[in-house]
């Protein structure tokens, strides 16, 4: 009786294994896939704050705009905010170069 237990037991572990596996991988593939990869997100952050600062209209109308016109649906940007917020350093690192690249971006247009 002792080797049917672990038969069964293998079978079980078999089978679930074989069907847990495509869906962990699926699922820790998918974030990534949808992150918005850091140099546009860069101009789409200034884009959407200097939007928000200068402008009477509704954020979601703005972030309607801007994703269309850096052609991201909300779920990348969401994607995206989720992989920054995963680590607090990212950020610094983030807005240290969002910084940089608006003090360029003054340099270019005085």
């Amino acid at each position: 009786m002792g080797k049917r237990i672990s038969k069964y037991y293998k079978r079980i572990f078999i089978v679930s294994f074989c069907l847990l596996f495509p869906f962990l991988f699926l699922f820790s593939s998918c974030s990534d896939d949808n992150k918005i990869k850091e140099g546009k997100f860069i101009k789409i952050y200034t884009d959407l704050v200097i939007a928000k600062d200068t402008s009477k209209i509704k954020t979601s109308e703005l972030k309607s705009i801007i994703f269309k016109k850096y052609e991201i649906s909300n779920t990348d940007y969401e994607n995206t905010l989720t992989y920054y917020n995963e680590d607090p350093r990212r950020w610094d690192e983030f807005f240290k170069k969002t910084i940089d690249y608006i003090q360029k971006s003054k340099e270019q247009n005085p």
